[in-house]
């Protein structure tokens, strides 16, 4: 289980998840949105502002993320789905699995 003290504890732990898990070398990582360490939102109406939090909450959970995170020479992979979300502040919502290299 995978709760980095950057992200809102409180919201996994009232809603019964963890950010990630970690199953050997196979890190699978919640979607994550928006929300600031202290649980606020962040970016409300600018995707972008919210794009950069949920890449910056992905790095708290498994390290980098997409090209000015990911150095590997294979982009990952992505999902973007546009439907309404669990919270109307949010616009974007990214969730990861990733293969870990020791």
């Amino acid at each position: 289980m995978i709760l980095p003290a950057v992200l809102p504890g409180g919201i996994a732990e009232n809603n019964a998840y963890s950010y990630g898990v970690l199953d050997g070398d196979v890190l699978h990582i919640s979607g994550m949105v928006a929300f600031a360490p202290d649980g606020s939102y962040v970016g409300l109406g600018d995707i972008q502002a919210q794009a950069t939090q949920v890449f910056e909450n992905l790095t708290a959970a498994v390290g980098a993320a997409r090209k000015r995170y990911f150095t590997g020479p294979v982009p990952p992979t992505s999902t973007v789905v546009v439907a309404p979300m669990a919270r109307e502040e949010f616009l974007v919502e990214i969730s990861a699995i990733a293969r870990l290299q020791g």
